[in-house]
């Protein structure tokens, strides 16, 4: 397992590190969309700012969008802030986000989780 799930009030981050390929995504989003906790939730946190994404392939993760987008399009203040540094994480962070078309809005990229609580209003 490369990643850890931490559930807050309204909210929970998959916190990943290590190596990190598809079917680590695929779990983790699967393991939180299956707990009753998460449909109570308004945020999601995705923090990639701590692992290896080389083996991620973005095309290939239209499943975990399209759960993501459930989210997005279910509930009005749901939020996804995903957390990002290195130029090949922006990427790949900026990639996954062009899945999502007019929900963009409701996914955003930030480089520490001060940021992106800011925006998640949860300051």
């Amino acid at each position: 397992m490369a990643y850890s799930i931490i559930w807050d009030i309204k909210s929970v981050c998959i916190d990943y590190f290590g190596e990190v390929d598809n079917e680590n995504i695929k779990s983790a989003h699967y393991e939180v969309n299956n707990d009753e906790r998460f449909y109570d939730c308004s945020h999601l946190i995705l923090d990639i700012a701590k692992c290896d994404m080389s083996k991620v392939d973005v095309s290939e993760l239209i499943e975990v969008a399209g759960l993501d987008l459930g989210g997005l399009i279910v509930r009005k203040s749901f939020k996804i802030a995903m957390i990002a540094i290195q130029p090949d994480k922006l990427e790949i962070a900026h990639s996954y986000i062009d899945f999502f078309n007019k929900y963009a809005y409701k996914i955003n990229v930030f480089n520490s989780i001060d940021s992106a609580n800011s925006w998640l209003n949860r300051i």
